[in-house]
């Protein structure tokens, strides 16, 4: 009995729950379809790979604890936890005052990875029947986004022109 197991649908063709039988070593098919899956053994004789040579014929590869969607995307909560509990604190100090450049390039960058991010995750980690969701169309998620990417570059490019300005009225005093 194989039960699949997994983020989303359930992709290559597979039902929830099948027998298989093994008509040859690693190679099975399936007890009420014409339907095979084979297994590939590493070098220490654990299964490292399943090949689909039926419906979607598809391949997948075991991967490390480190490797999901959900623990990239965990450690990614993370750091941008911590950019934006700084950013948070920066802002604070904009509004007292107590302003620094580095302070806004902080708060730029941090629409950058926010909007990097909410499109990476919008386009590609989410998934609809295994496939990238991009394959449907792209979603009113994905264009807030890149809206935010626009708006971040153009914040940017105001930003380097802002300090293009002062470096020149800086030389201009000193020269």
């Amino acid at each position: 009995m194989v039960t699949v197991s997994g983020e989303g649908d359930v992709y290559g063709g597979f039902p929830q729950k099948s027998k298989w039988i093994e008509i040859k070593p690693l190679l099975f098919r399936r007890s009420d379809k014409e339907q095979y899956m084979a297994f590939q053994l590493d070098g220490n004789g654990r299964i490292k790979s399943l090949t689909s040579g039926s419906g979607y014929h598809g391949s997948f590869i075991k991967i490390s604890w480190y490797e999901p969607n959900k623990v990239q995307f965990l450690l990614l909560i993370t750091y941008m936890t911590v950019l934006l509990f700084s950013s948070i604190i920066n802002l604070i100090k904009l509004i007292k005052g107590n302003t620094h450049m580095l302070q806004i390039s902080g708060l730029i960058s941090l629409l950058f990875i926010v909007g990097i991010t909410g499109t990476l995750y919008s386009l590609f980690f989410k998934r609809i029947s295994g496939f990238p969701a991009f394959a449907f169309g792209v979603f009113t998620s994905a264009k807030i986004m890149l809206t935010i990417l626009l708006a971040a570059s153009i914040l940017s490019i105001f930003f380097h022109s802002t300090i293009y300005q002062k470096l020149c009225v800086h030389l201009n005093k000193h020269f």
